[in-house]
Parts: structure tokens; C-alpha cells; sequence
């Protein structure tokens, strides 16, 4: 596991970050996959916080306990517990070349209202996975979705 897409992350602060006053955060359980794949594939399909229920929710794939941090206006960190994540899903979905999100992930109400953001969205592409002994980190760029014509 080691590359350029994969690397140790030696947190300079505590995990209340980088001039966001008060630190926003949450904690979710991530489902990975790709909702245009029916959860096949990888990414994120769904993020549901932790301390609401999730209703109707017909996916059987599995879920991954994360804590969400905003960073900045621009990007979301997501911290996955190592010793959570079935080997499996480190070899398909934590690999060497960086998490891949093969869909834009649309920001849901519940991580706007938790992380004070507008309408906004993670671009589909790779990012980087940095690693502590406890977590893997991913640091996913944020953008503003644009306001339909009106």
C-alpha cells in the first residue's frame, strides 16, 4: 500500500481542523458502490447520518462507519476505520491508484445541514487515500452545484 495515491498522514492538528470555527462534523455510515450501478462498481452510493434513521432503504450492500469533517468550503474529509473495513472492500475500494468515485456523489440534506454546506456535490474522479494507523482518510474536492435557470 504504498504509492503516491496512498500515503501515511501525519495530522499537523487534531482532528478539529484548519480555521473551520466551530470544527464541522459528523458521523455516517457510508455505502459504497454506485447508485447507477445498482451499488456495483465503486464510490459512494449513499451517506446516512448516524444518528437519524434511514427509512426505506431496498440496497443490500454493506456499509462503513465514517466520520465526516468539512475541511473547507471546497473539500470534505472522510475518515473510514481501518480495522472496520473488510479486506475485501480495502482490495476493491481503498486500492493503490486512490478511491475512485465513478458517478458525481450529490451532497445529501442530512451532510448540508450537519456541515453547513449549499447544494454541492463531489465530483466523479480518484483521490487520494492517506493513511494513520487507525484510518484511512480520503480528502474529496467539493463543488457548488449550479442553480437551475429560473
Amino acid at each position: 500500500m504504498n504509492s503516491p495515491a496512498l500515503s501515511r498522514y501525519t495530522p499537523s492538528h487534531p482532528p478539529s481542523f484548519r480555521g473551520i470555527s466551530p470544527p464541522l462534523f459528523m458521523a455516517a455510515q457510508v455505502v459504497l458502490g454506485s447508485p447507477g450501478f445498482s451499488c456495483r462498481g465503486v464510490g459512494i452510493c449513499r451517506v446516512i447520518a448516524a444518528d437519524r434513521p434511514s427509512g426505506p432503504f431496498s440496497c443490500t450492500c454493506g456499509a462503513l462507519n465514517a466520520l465526516i469533517e468539512k475541511v473547507s468550503e471546497a473539500s470534505l474529509l472522510f475518515r473510514f476505520v481501518r480495522k472496520d473495513i473488510p479486506p475485501a472492500w480495502l482490495d476493491y475500494h481503498f486500492v493503490a491508484s486512490g478511491f475512485e468515485l465513478q458517478q458525481d456523489f450529490s451532497i445529501p440534506l442530512c451532510m448540508r445541514q450537519a456541515l453547513a454546506l449549499g447544494p454541492s456535490f463531489i465530483p466523479k474522479g480518484r483521490y487520494n487515500i492517506r493513511q494513520t494507523p487507525e484510518h484511512l482518510l480520503v480528502i474529496f474536492s467539493l463543488l457548488v452545484r449550479p442553480s437551475s435557470p429560473g
